[in-house]
């Protein structure tokens, strides 16, 4: 896949997506010059064409470079209902606090810089048939989540998490946009997705629901015993 820099026509096309405003390019062109940034046609999502990361109701994700360092641009939708990114910017900060998701680097209203996380979805691995690959990273996935049930920091899509988990030589949570500071089913939801999907089955959800009246370690290593994760 083309890893071409992108054109400077292009840049019009995807930084104010999808209603052009002359004013806010020129803010984000600035900001991205400010920190070299040189943004990278790659991914399976497109943009008239243009490959970028990811493409979701709120924000756009594009790769980028800056000097040898790949990096992941998150840039608010023109016509999203989100008003700023800080929001997100603020729970990856807590997420980081504690080692889980990307690194994040820089934050504004309409943009953050992220570490770059390279690597396959879930769903991506479920369908190349890589059972195998998904058992071995379900621990640390588990394991993270048991980590932001205990902070208190709620994920929001993990019971969704085809695209918001990253596996290749790490494993790492991804897209916090949605996530609050509310009751946590990380770790539940998690379970229920990998149970769904057959990765693991359980008998009866009877721990789940021990789990949920008292998040501590040894509900948890009774969960990891009951699915046999190793």
């Amino acid at each position: 896949m083309s890893e071409a820099q992108i054109s400077f026509s292009d840049l019009k096309r995807i930084l104010c997506y999808p209603l052009y405003e002359e004013e806010e390019f020129k803010k984000r062109i600035n900001t991205l010059n400010s920190y070299g940034i040189k943004l990278l046609n790659f991914g399976k999502s497109k943009i008239n064409n243009i490959n970028i990361l990811g493409k979701g109701h709120a924000a756009v994700v594009l790769k980028g470079l800056i000097n040898d360092r790949e990096v992941a641009v998150k840039l608010r939708r023109i016509d999203s209902k989100r008003d700023t990114m800080l929001k997100e910017a603020y729970n990856l900060k807590i997420a980081n606090s504690i080692r889980i998701a990307p690194k994040l680097f820089y934050a504004n209203d309409e943009m953050l810089i992220m570490e770059y996380i390279e690597g396959n979805t879930i769903r991506e691995l479920i369908e190349e048939g890589a059972i195998d690959i998904i058992r071995v990273a379900s621990r640390y996935i588990l394991e993270k989540c048991f980590m932001l049930d205990l902070i208190g920091l709620d994920h929001g899509e993990l019971s969704r998490m085809d695209k918001h988990i990253i596996i290749k030589d790490r494993v790492e949570i991804i897209d916090f946009d949605s996530a609050s500071f509310r009751s946590v089913s990380n770790l539940t939801s998690a379970i229920q997705y990998l149970i769904k999907n057959k990765i693991y089955s359980i008998e009866g959800f009877e721990l789940l629901r021990e789990y949920k009246a008292c998040i501590c370690k040894e509900c948890f290593k009774n969960i990891l015993s009951a699915l046999k994760v190793i």
